[in-house]
């Protein structure tokens, strides 16, 4: 009996805070693998310019379609839009694990009504 097509990785739609305010949004299967590499300057060259301060929000997708077409809607979006997209997609326990909300050294987030 087939059991169906094998399920592939998980993938995320990730936002990053950079240390200027400017916000970075990305694709990976691993996103706190992708961050570690932004922060150490071996990520995309948006991050190399703009140093990545945290990590604001994470969402899961099934497959590497789905989450490239919720990519494009997202950075369509304005920043105030972005900022809502973090808050309803926290990070929950995935960031408590490796402390990335933890690295806002000199500013909090912007508050957003």
């Amino acid at each position: 009996m087939d059991a169906g097509p094998a399920a592939g990785p998980t993938w995320y739609l990730y936002l990053i805070e950079c240390h200027n305010g400017r916000l970075y949004t990305g694709i990976s299967t691993d996103p706190e693998r992708r961050f570690a590499a932004h922060a150490a300057g071996r990520g995309a060259m948006f991050t190399r310019i703009n140093r990545p301060l945290r990590l604001l929000g994470c969402r899961p997708y099934p497959n590497q379609s789905l989450v490239t077409k919720a990519e494009t809607d997202l950075k369509r979006l304005d920043r105030t839009g972005k900022l809502a997209w973090a808050r309803e997609n926290p990070l929950g326990g995935m960031a408590g694990e490796v402390g990335l909300v933890g690295r806002a050294r000199d500013r909090p987030l912007p508050v957003v009504p």
